[in-house]
């Protein structure tokens, strides 16, 4: 979510100026002059996109970003084997054919996510079941990244292979999708809710569907310079979503799989 209120023209263009660098940020001596290239010519398209899709697809990132981290621990605690496999389906501009837009946002995606994960690495949960999530995960560090990864503990493993995670199943559909159906509906509905197009009783029940935390669950994404701050004009709505929501945590780490044979 964002409020584009809090933003002027400039703070988006300056947004996409640093996101446009941090696409070569991470390229190294090790990197072919093919890649680099590739580099410049996503950064020469990333230009010529309206800011109306360039804010699309830096929010989508973000919420991809903090789904990814949510899925991963709340699944390795209780359905261990739904993090065995990918599938994920975009909704798709265009009903004849990928957009320009759609290719550059597929083709850049995994390169935004690994650099948040290098800033900010996902938790492995000690004691979380990992066996069918295992084969995403790096024995090591694959040479490109060794210069740029920061120093962490990796005895659990050198990371997540995003191109592994992203690639093997990622389509477009313009096609009715249920899964597509069900989030639009939901997202609809929020919306309305924080710009008060929707009673309380329409809205508020869909924080039984997030994650609980210590911040409010649904916060807005700023594309702002460090030294500014969101105003937080709907905070009175969103301060809603401080309670109700599901506990990440499970009272003990018993999997589903298992629980009938210790019942025995």
């Amino acid at each position: 979510m964002i409020d584009l209120a809090d933003h002027t023209v400039e703070d988006i263009a300056q947004h996409r100026a640093r996101r446009s660098a941090g696409l070569a940020a991470n390229l190294t001596d090790g990197h072919t002059q093919e890649l680099r290239d590739s580099v410049a010519a996503l950064q020469a398209r990333m230009a010529d996109f309206s800011d109306q899709l360039y804010v699309q697809g830096a929010v989508t990132i973000d919420l991809l970003y903090n789904v990814m981290q949510d899925m991963i621990v709340y699944h390795c605690q209780r359905f261990p084997k739904e993090l065995g496999e990918f599938h994920w389906v975009i909704d798709a501009k265009n009903p004849g054919a990928v957009t320009n837009w759609e290719d550059w946002w597929s083709k850049t995606l995994v390169i935004w996510l690994q650099a948040m994960s290098l800033v900010k690495p996902g938790a492995m949960l000690p004691g979380g079941d990992y066996r069918h999530f295992r084969r995403f995960i790096f024995d090591e560090l694959p040479e490109y990244l060794r210069d740029v990864a920061p120093y962490a503990d990796r005895s659990g493993g050198a990371g997540i292979d995003l191109q592994k995670m992203y690639g093997e199943s990622f389509r477009f559909s313009s096609e009715p999708e249920p899964g597509l159906e069900l989030v639009d509906i939901v997202t609809n509905a929020l919306r309305r809710g924080l710009i008060g197009n929707l009673g309380e009783p329409g809205w508020l029940p869909l924080r039984g569907l997030m994650i609980h935390r210590s911040d409010v669950y649904v916060s807005p994404v700023g594309l702002l310079p460090p030294d500014r701050k969101l105003a937080r004009a709907l905070l009175p709505t969103m301060n809603k979503f401080r309670l109700g929501g599901r506990i990440m945590a499970t009272p003990s780490l018993a999997w589903p799989e298992d629980e009938p044979a210790a019942a025995k």
